[in-house]
């Protein structure tokens, strides 16, 4: 397969002709014959050069121009002529870009044309010390030089670091002594009884305390940051009163007004040790409608401590039970760690 590039002109095709008959004997002085060329596997057609020239023995040419060569890929000429046996020349028409990648291989400004000088120079280079390459090399070589020497320069700081690696092994003193003390101390931290290891248990147990005091002071929400007292707002999400006025718990009997307050029956109707007393059972709950525990009502006759006859306290439910006498009326009074409402109120007592 002859080789041709892609839109060329004047490219050579070599034929050689022979007898039509024996189908040996080289044919000479052969002229004009009918060329066709096929490209790309393409239908047969004319040539646009076909310029032919008789060589010698029976070699003749066929020249293509870059009309003929303007389709990459395979290209057959025919050769047509009396009395000649018909001749066809298989050729193979390259892209440009590979003529173009070969003239980069081969060019000397880049490509490995290029590469190879870029190496030469360094050659020469390397053998110049005062500059370049070379001069590195004079600089390494003089460095290893120096590396020997113990005096001064990167010998000495060799010399000092061996010295240090040396030191490193005294455990009397120096930076073996350090060593020894570090070893020391991280002895000391496993050792739970005394020394450091003690100190480190300690810390341990003040940790674990101050994560649980900090689990109690995280349920309290302050009007005033870190003030513990009346500034106080809730516990573990529940809301405690105010100390003064209408936001003063309510009291409840039986769905029924006494005083500025109302009272909820629960219970039944009993008997206690005064004749016609009868139980009441009230529901002590805050201005949100949630019962309240551990209430302190403290019941009165006068409206004053000196008329007191009884206390209790409301159980989890916010309930509290007097026994007292039926639609007679008594003060009453409420205190609980954030509530001291000293007021008396009064209230009509009803039974159960």
């Amino acid at each position: 397969m002859f080789p041709l590039l892609e839109q060329t002109a004047d490219q050579k095709v070599p034929v050689v002709l022979v007898d039509g008959t024996d189908f040996t004997t080289r044919e000479t002085g052969v002229a004009a014959p009918t060329l066709t060329i096929s490209k790309a596997g393409g239908i047969i057609g004319g040539l646009n050069d076909g310029t032919w020239a008789e060589r010698a023995g029976g070699l003749y040419s066929i020249t293509l121009d870059a009309v003929d060569t303007n389709t990459v890929g395979p290209l057959v000429v025919r050769v047509v002529k009396a009395g000649v046996y018909d001749a066809f020349v298989l050729c193979y028409v390259r892209a440009n870009t590979e003529k173009e990648i070969y003239d980069i291989v081969a060019s000397g400004t880049h490509g490995l044309a290029a590469l190879k000088t870029l190496i030469d120079t360094v050659n020469t280079d390397l053998s110049n010390a005062t500059d370049g390459l070379g001069a590195l090399k004079t600089l390494i070589d003089t460095v290893n030089s120096d590396l020997a020497n113990g005096a001064d320069g990167l010998g000495a700081l060799k010399t000092l670091i061996d010295t240090v690696n040396t030191d490193l092994s005294n455990g009397t003193d120096g930076l073996g002594a350090l060593k020894t003390l570090i070893d020391t101390v991280n002895t000391d931290l496993g050792n739970g009884t005394d020394g450091l290891g003690a100190l480190k248990a300690l810390i341990d147990t003040l940790d674990t305390v101050a994560d649980a005091v900090k689990v109690t002071t995280d349920k309290f929400a302050f009007t005033v940051v870190n003030k513990v007292d009346s500034n106080v707002l809730s516990v573990e999400g529940k809301t405690l009163s105010s100390k003064t006025g209408d936001n003063l718990d309510s009291f409840f009997h039986n769905g029924n007004a006494l005083t500025s307050r109302v009272v909820d029956n629960v219970g039944a109707e009993v008997t206690a040790g005064i004749p016609g007393a009868t139980i009441g059972t009230y529901t002590f709950q805050t201005a949100g409608a949630t019962p309240r525990g551990n209430v302190e009502v403290a019941i009165s006759t006068t409206g004053s401590v000196s008329g007191f006859i009884d206390k209790a306290y409301t159980d989890d439910n916010g309930s509290v039970s007097f026994t007292l006498l039926d639609g007679t009326t008594y003060y009453r009074q409420f205190r609980s760690p954030e509530i001291n409402d000293v007021t008396w109120e009064a209230f009509s007592h009803v039974k159960d």
